[in-house]
């Protein structure tokens, strides 16, 4: 990844070329010293930008003041949605508020962890360390997917203290149908990555959303950057003789090798916050999802 070059780096250039441009020796040398003592704190600093651009940029934004307006952004958002769920009081938006910030301090207080376990190194290098950095920026990133202000946060637990039952349930409701519907959206785009591999006709592919709706319940929550590969691990776990019959022999083993990988993303996709189907889970709200291209198409 390139990066500008800093104003001491820029001073440092404009100084080398000035010696190069026929100072005397005395002049020059002093350049060359000025340089030395100088080197080991752009290394410092080419390292720091580095790391900072990978631990943000691997967490969905490229900065921590894009990945801070992004939390604050999605709070804003939950909060008005709540808002609408049930009636809340200016003093409880405001306790929401304040619940929702100290899950980002927390948050960035992890983040600061890890860039000092590397930069309070004076042997840190980037380029050497980028495979260890990774491993130490896995769970922050589940937690980014999952959702900052989901199941176990301040934001959650305020909010339960702060809510009626019957407000409660309300709101478990109305985030069970956004999901139930931000699932069943997937499903065609993940038919078509299928169809990509396979190669649908209109009847297979209103055969397998039947069987989807038939066999499968709709996940307790959805992988965000992965949520299309759900509907592959869904399709995956139905029994193969209720699939089979669907494909013709020589689309099979395209299919089934297909659904093979599928089933093998599951840890990836539980690293990401999914969650899969549990019986209690509803079925689908009345509305019904496309039965063909077409209709999904709309």
């Amino acid at each position: 990844m390139l990066h500008r070059p800093s104003p001491l780096q820029r001073l440092l250039s404009a100084l080398a070329l000035l010696a190069i441009a026929g100072a005397g020796d005395s002049a020059r040398a002093q350049v060359v010293d000025v340089m030395k003592a100088a080197g080991p704190v752009i290394a410092r600093k080419n390292n720091e930008m580095q790391l900072d651009s990978f631990v943000f940029g691997n967490l969905g934004a490229g900065s921590a003041g894009a990945t801070r307006s992004q939390f604050e952004s999605q709070l804003t958002l939950h909060i008005e949605e709540l808002a609408r769920s049930v009636e809340l009081l200016p003093p409880q938006k405001k306790k929401l508020l304040l619940a929702g910030r100290g899950d980002m301090k927390r948050y960035f207080d992890r983040i600061e962890e890890v860039r000092q376990k590397y930069l309070s190194d004076p042997n840190f290098q980037f380029n050497t360390q980028v495979q260890q950095i990774w491993r130490d920026l896995q769970p922050l990133q589940t937690s980014y997917n999952s959702g900052l202000f989901g199941e176990g946060s301040l934001f959650a637990k305020t909010m339960r203290v702060m809510l009626t039952p019957d407000q409660a349930r309300k709101v478990e409701e109305v985030e069970r149908e956004r999901m139930l519907f931000h699932y069943w959206s997937r499903v065609d785009l993940g038919l078509e990555l299928l169809s990509c591999e396979v190669g649908f006709t209109e009847d297979q592919y209103a055969r397998l959303i039947e069987l989807l709706r038939a066999e499968t319940r709709p996940p307790r929550k959805m992988a965000r950057q992965f949520d299309v590969y759900v509907v592959v691990y869904q399709l995956g776990h139905i029994p193969e003789k209720k699939i089979r019959p669907i494909f013709e022999d020589y689309q099979w083993p395209l299919m089934a090798r297909a659904l093979q990988q599928g089933r093998a993303l599951e840890p990836l996709l539980r690293q990401q916050g999914f969650e899969p189907d549990e019986p209690e889970a509803p079925r689908p709200p009345e509305a019904k999802p496309a039965t063909n291209r077409q209709e999904a198409r709309k």
